[in-house]
C-alpha cells in the first residue's frame, strides 16, 4: 500500500517540486491547490523535467480553504504524512496584519487537523526569515533565536508565529520537523518568487548591492522534506543553506549563465532607501506591492551568514551546488521563452 502524503500550497513554486519529490518515491500524493490559473503554472514548472501532464494527473488535487479548519481537518483525513509548504507572500505595508494572521492561523489550523486526524508525522516548511542575527559574521543557525519581531516585514514576523504554533503541537504531542530554508533558487514561474531574478537580469539589470546571504537549490529543499518524514528525527528545525553569496556575485552568475552584462552600478543604502520611500507612496496610491521597501532596502545590504551544515551531517547529503542551479534554471528560462 502506498503512504499518502498532503501537500498544503502543491501548486506554488516550493511546492510543485515537493510533489515531483514525493510521486518520484513512489507515494501518493494529495495536493492543495487555490484556482485553476495555479494549478495551470504548476504544470509548467513540471513540464521543466518531464511529462508534465502524466506527473500532474497523478496527484489527487483538493480545493482547500487553508482559513476554514473543518476544509482543513477533512483534507488530513486518511494520510500518513503532511508537508505544509502553504504561505500568503506579499511585502505590500498595507497587507501586514492580514498577512501575519493569515500564515499563523493556517500553520495552527494545520497543526491541529493533524493531531485530530493522528497522522504519523508533519514537516512545516518555514524559513531563515524566522531565525535571528548574529553579530561579526558568524554563522546564523538553528539556534539563532529571533530576539523581536519588531522591525521585522510582516512575512518574517508571520513565519516565526507560525513556528511557535508548530512547536505548541509538538508540546501537545505531534511528531513534526521544521525546516528553515534559505534564499530558494531554481526554476518556477518567472514572474514570481525568486525566480523573478532570472527574468529581471535577463531583460538587463544595472544596479547591484553588496549584501549577503544563504541560498539553496528547491529540489534539495523537496528532497529534505521526503527525508525528514521518513526518518525518526522529530522536535527538531534544520536550517537548509547550501552557499553564502553575495547578490552581486549572483547577478553576475545569472548575467553569464544567460549570456547578458553584468549590473555595473551599486545600489548605495541611501539610494536604496529613497527607492523604497517612493515605492511605498506608489503602492499606497495605486494599491500594488512596492518595489522596494524598506525592509528589503536594509537587506540589499546585511551581510548574513547560514549553516547548513545539521542538516547535511545528520542525513548524510550534500546540497546541490549553487552555480548548477543557477545554470540549471537559466537553460529552462531560455526554452521557455523559445517556445513563445
Amino acid at each position: 500500500m502506498q503512504p499518502t502524503v498532503l501537500i498544503t500550497g502543491a501548486t506554488g513554486f516550493l511546492g510543485i517540486h515537493v510533489v515531483r519529490e514525493f510521486l518520484q518515491a513512489g507515494y501518493h500524493v494529495k495536493g492543495t491547490f487555490r484556482n485553476q490559473a495555479s494549478q495551470t503554472k504548476a504544470k509548467q514548472v513540471l513540464g521543466y523535467y518531464e511529462d508534465a501532464d502524466a506527473l500532474f494527473n497523478r496527484v489527487e488535487w483538493v480545493n482547500v480553504d487553508m482559513l476554514d479548519y473543518n476544509d482543513v481537518l477533512k483534507a488530513v483525513q486518511s494520510v500518513h504524512y503532511v508537508v505544509h509548504a502553504a504561505a500568503e507572500v506579499s511585502f505590500n505595508p498595507r497587507f501586514k496584519h492580514r498577512i501575519i494572521e493569515n500564515n499563523t492561523l493556517m500553520a495552527s489550523y494545520i497543526a491541529d487537523a493533524a493531531i485530530e486526524a493522528g497522522i504519523k508525522k508533519l514537516c512545516h516548511i518555514s524559513s531563515i526569515a524566522a531565525l535571528g542575527s548574529t553579530i561579526n559574521g558568524e554563522p546564523i543557525t538553528e539556534e539563532t533565536k529571533l530576539a523581536s519581531v519588531k522591525d521585522q516585514s510582516a512575512y518574517s514576523t508571520s513565519k516565526f508565529y507560525a513556528e511557535m504554533e508548530v512547536w505548541r503541537a509538538i508540546n501537545s504531542g505531534l511528531d513534526a520537523v521544521i525546516l528553515n530554508p534559505s534564499v530558494i533558487l531554481g526554476a518556477g514561474d518567472w514572474k514570481t518568487s525568486s525566480s523573478t531574478f532570472i527574468s529581471t537580469i535577463a531583460k538587463g539589470l544595472s544596479f547591484y548591492s553588496n549584501g549577503v546571504t544563504g541560498f539553496v537549490d528547491v529540489r534539495d529543499v523537496a528532497l529534505a522534506s521526503r527525508l525528514a518524514l521518513e526518518s525518526t528525527v522529530s522536535a527538531e528545525r534544520f536550517v537548509l543553506s547550501a552557499e553564502n553569496i553575495s547578490y552581486y556575485n549572483l547577478f553576475c552568475n545569472i548575467a553569464k549563465s544567460l549570456n547578458k552584462p553584468t549590473p555595473k552600478f551599486k545600489a548605495y543604502p541611501i539610494l536604496l532607501k529613497s527607492i523604497a520611500t517612493i515605492s511605498s507612496f506608489y503602492s499606497y496610491i495605486t494599491g500594488r506591492d512596492p518595489l522596494v521597501t524598506p525592509q528589503s532596502a536594509r537587506s540589499a545590504w546585511r551581510k548574513c551568514y547560514y549553516s547548513g551544515r545539521k542538516f547535511e551531517e545528520q542525513f548524510g547529503v550534500k546540497y546541490t551546488p549553487i552555480s548548477q542551479t543557477i545554470d540549471f534554471a537559466c537553460r529552462c528560462y531560455l526554452n521557455s521563452n523559445r517556445k513563445k
